[in-house]
């Protein structure tokens, strides 16, 4: 993936690529829809063999491991279940019944474009696929995440046996279409040691850069926030005219880091091209080394 992509907290946004403007300051100052917890086992078929989640009845349990990485084609496709213990690239964070208006026949594509299903699969009353992701990983609320949420209904067969609900599941991801296997367990991840592997930088040339978790080598610390200038206003080649932009991002930098910055970081901003500036004239506010060199670990802990 290219500078010309984001991780946004809901989600991805397709953004211009952004060039690093040589300016820094070394320091600054200062529901109708029920949740189901899951059950104490998982079931078993008629052989007494352990079900696969979404071929199960019952609503499954929470913190159940899914094998998002190779599977998952939309809420009619699940992914499969995997033993917690094994490399896992999904977890389901919340369930919900699905209700009675909706549990007739099994739903198809077309149906799941309706606003209700939409309201049962995206909003906070539902999956809350807005704030899902931040809330299972224990994130705050300006962390930018490595994870986006989806849901899952179960299986054709499970539902015609009366399955009625709804998985909605968190999944580990570094790139728009890039899924990868999470680093360790999910749940509340970003209140432990290993917060930084689930937190967005950014690596590479300025022009052109991948997104990384925060625990890799980076350039660049994204706040998640945009600084605006009027359109029509000259591009800020030098640090001069760049100056204001920077003045403005210093709080959405100390807003991000909730102080000021810390010893050896800098605040910056990243600028687009100056094509892409005519159409968005705007920059990312970023935490910088204030050597300029690439760092690891997250400004929020320094």
């Amino acid at each position: 993936m290219t500078g010309s992509l984001l991780l946004g907290v809901t989600g991805y946004r397709t953004r211009v690529r952004l060039l690093a403007l040589p300016i820094t300051v070394a320091a600054l100052t200062t529901a109708c829809m029920s949740t189901v917890t899951g059950q104490a086992s998982a079931p078993t078929g008629e052989r007494g063999e352990a079900l696969a989640v979404f071929e199960q009845v019952q609503p499954p349990e929470v913190g159940s491991c899914l094998d998002t990485v190779r599977g998952g084609t939309g809420p009619l496709g699940p992914p499969a279940t995997l033993s917690c213990s094994q490399p896992h690239g999904g977890e389901i964070a919340k369930v919900v019944d699905v209700p009675v208006s909706l549990g007739g026949d099994y739903p198809t594509d077309d149906d799941l474009n309706s606003d209700v299903w939409g309201d049962l699969l995206y909003s906070d009353e539902g999956c809350g696929y807005y704030l899902l992701a931040k809330n299972y990983l224990g994130a705050r609320d300006q962390d930018n995440v490595l994870a986006d949420a989806h849901a899952y209904l179960p299986k054709r067969a499970a539902w015609e046996a009366g399955a009625r609900w709804v998985a909605c599941v968190v999944e580990y991801r570094i790139g728009l279409l890039e899924g990868a296997n999470a680093p360790g367990a999910m749940s509340q991840a970003m209140r432990g040691p290993d917060a930084d592997a689930y937190r967005e930088c950014w690596f590479g040339p300025m022009l052109v850069y991948d997104v990384v978790p925060c625990s890799q080598p980076h350039e660049a610390e994204p706040t998640g926030d945009y600084v605006d200038a009027e359109q029509g206003t000259p591009y800020p080649a030098d640090p001069l005219s760049g100056q204001p932009l920077l003045d403005a991002c210093r709080d959405e930098v100390t807003d991000y880091l909730e102080r000021g910055v810390p010893n050896g970081y800098a605040a910056g901003v990243y600028l687009p091209t100056e094509a892409d500036w005519v159409i968005y004239p705007e920059v990312g506010c970023v935490i910088l080394d204030s050597g300029g060199r690439r760092t690891s670990g997250s400004a929020v802990d320094a």
